[in-house]
């Protein structure tokens, strides 16, 4: 726990200057010690490059060690990362099933990122009413910033919509990923 709270005053620069190479290291030691709030701040820093080189193996592998202590935040970057094909290959029903895991432990994004799978049949089944249930959760959960932008959103991918005629399941695809690179809904 020590190296966690360390690593993470050198990361935020709190009582320390700010050196993300050092958070990185005290984080590496936190998660050898198995703290699941430091495996996911690795996958973090190995996806975006901070404080080492990217490297999103690594980040996955950071990403599932946290997750597996029943942290939604790691499952719903799960999510994304098979959703944005940014592992292997873009693999739409892992990502659904990590985006599932983090919204029933009430992660807003992830409740969002499942309303719209189900909406739109990516990785799992079409279902209008799961869609439904899934974005009203995540309305429920959501903070009004968060909404604004969900629903700023939401309104983009039915405008697209209506400006390619009839959407493919490739341009719907394409829309909700423009969504989860944005950090969207």
């Amino acid at each position: 726990m020590v190296w966690r709270n360390t690593g993470s005053m050198y990361f935020n620069g709190i009582y320390y200057s700010k050196d993300e190479k050092r958070a990185f290291e005290l984080y590496k030691l936190a998660a050898y010690e198995d703290v699941p709030i430091a495996q996911f701040q690795l996958g973090k820093m190995y996806e975006y490059g901070l404080g080492v080189e990217i490297s999103h193996k690594m980040a996955l592998i950071e990403y599932c060690a946290a997750a597996s202590h029943g942290i939604s935040e790691p499952m719903d970057s799960l999510g994304r990362l098979y959703f944005q094909g940014t592992v292997l290959m873009t693999d739409l029903q892992k990502s659904f099933g990590w985006y599932l895991k983090a919204a029933q432990k009430g992660n807003p994004h992830a409740e969002g990122m499942v309303g719209i799978m189900y909406l739109f049949g990516m990785g799992t089944k079409k279902s209008k009413g799961d869609a439904t249930l899934w974005l009203t959760k995540t309305s429920k959960d959501s903070d009004s910033a968060t909404l604004a932008a969900f629903k700023n959103a939401i309104e983009s991918v039915v405008k697209r919509a209506q400006n390619a005629g009839a959407p493919t399941a490739e341009s719907q695809q394409d829309a909700v990923l423009e969504l989860t690179r944005s950090g969207t809904p």
